[in-house]
Formats: structure tokens, sequence, C-alpha cells
């Protein structure tokens, strides 16, 4: 009598915690599956677009104006270079101007 207790111990015990898991994990992956629908939702699938097509679109912008503005500072190097070898200096000798590869 004692182990057929024991049996119906153990196996209502298995069942139980069988059952309990089961459900648990259950409740877990619908919270997992409603996250996951709310995050692909329409809506918010075109918000996080629109999100990055903005963040596109001002890094482009200053890249831009990042470019420019090295641009100009080259050219301004570049002129100031063609000013120095245009200019009529004198040579190191004294007399003749520096010869020029312009």
């Amino acid at each position: 009598m004692f182990k057929l207790i024991r049996r119906f111990l153990w196996l209502f015990t298995g069942v139980g915690l069988g059952a309990g898991l089961t459900l648990r994990i259950q409740r877990g992956i619908q919270r997992r599956i409603q996250r996951m629908l709310a995050a692909m939702r329409p809506g918010s699938v075109a918000d996080r677009a629109l999100a990055g097509a903005r963040d596109v679109g001002s890094g482009t912008r200053a890249a831009l104006r990042e470019g420019r503005r090295a641009m100009r500072a080259r050219e301004s190097e570049l002129r100031v270079e063609l000013e120095r070898r245009r200019s009529p200096a004198t040579g190191a000798d004294g007399g003749t101007p520096p010869r020029s590869f312009v």
C-alpha cells in the first residue's frame, strides 16, 4: 500500500510540474510574440524607416558641409601657393626671379 501511495505521489508531482512549466513557458512565448507584433505593426515600421531616413539625410548634409569647408580651405591654400609662385621675387643669386613651374 505504501508503494502505491508513493507511485501516485510521484505521478501527480510529475503531472503538476509538467503542467505548471508548460503554462509558464506558454505565457512567456505569448508575451514575446506580443512584443514582436507590437514592434512590427505597420505604423511602427514606417516610423522607424522615417527616422532612419532623417538620420541619413542629416548625416549627408553634415558630410557635404564638411566637404565644402575642406574644399574652400584647400582652394585658399592653392591660391596662396599660386600667388607665391607668380610673385616677382628675386632668386637666391639676387637678380633672377625663381623658376616657375606653373
